[in-house]
């Protein structure tokens, strides 16, 4: 079993980025490219308010 890839520190992405990129959706919606700013903005709110350690939070690798 290949070891798991170390999760990353969620950086900040103001709600009002999230939803642009979201609504938007320049890419199409077959992809995920949409969505991965409003995960940025859910992983950095779970640290900030939910309580959880950056560590503890982590993203799909491939949307870098």
């Amino acid at each position: 079993m290949p070891p798991r890839p170390k999760p990353r520190v969620p950086v900040w992405v103001p709600l009002s980025d999230a939803c642009a990129e979201f609504a938007k959706a320049l890419g199409g919606t077959e992809g995920a490219e949409h969505i991965v700013k409003m995960h940025w903005y859910v992983a950095a709110r779970l640290v900030l308010e939910g309580g959880f350690h950056p560590d503890q939070v982590s993203r799909i690798p491939r949307y870098a």
